[in-house]
């Protein structure tokens, strides 16, 4: 929803909208929700989650090895070394080292975060297309390259910012299909 009111209004706060931009949003966000019953989609496999979950919150769940491959390449976007790395998690999660999926839920967001203000979207933008038709991305992940590679190029015909077509979560899940895609390589 943020990036549409973005690519609406300029800005990403739905309260500071105009009712033209308000209507407009809404036409986006129907237009957006009506491309999800594709034909076809209904046939993808489900997503794979991180690991087996066990009982209980992810609080009192171990952190997964992926989860890590993550977070290591997620602090190197970041730019952090090992002691970076580990004050960083100090100050973000009250241990040196992330062990529990909350307290890699806590770096995701705060590491994503930083790597999208200073992010190069043009390098984002070229990663997202060397996955496309990579052998080791489940269906998930294919729709979701192809989707964003398909948003940057719409962005692009139109010479809007390819920033617009950015958020937190697209970059983690770019960082979790390029993690994928390698661990897929060195088995």
């Amino acid at each position: 929803m943020r990036q549409l009111c973005r690519q609406v209004s300029g800005q990403e706060h739905t309260s500071r909208l105009t009712p033209g931009q308000a209507d407009r949003l809404i036409d986006a966000l129907r237009g957006e929700v009506a491309g999800y019953g594709r034909p076809g989609t209904e046939a993808l496999e489900p997503r794979r989650p991180w690991g087996r979950r066990g009982p209980g919150p992810r609080k009192d769940q171990p952190i997964t090895p992926r989860q890590q491959a993550v977070l290591a390449s997620l602090f190197d976007q970041a730019g952090m070394g090992p002691k970076a790395r580990q004050t960083f998690t100090q100050r973000q999660c009250r241990v040196p080292w992330p062990q529990t999926q909350h307290h890699a839920d806590a770096l995701f967001e705060a590491l994503t975060e930083m790597i999208l203000r200073h992010v190069n979207v043009a390098e984002v933008y070229r990663r997202t297309r060397a996955l496309i038709d990579c052998p080791g991305l489940d269906a998930w992940e294919e729709n979701f390259v192809e989707d964003l590679v398909r948003q940057f190029r719409e962005l692009e015909a139109v010479g809007r910012d390819l920033r617009l077509a950015l958020t937190t979560h697209k970059l983690k899940k770019l960082t979790e299909a390029e993690v994928h895609v390698t661990e897929g390589r060195q088995r």
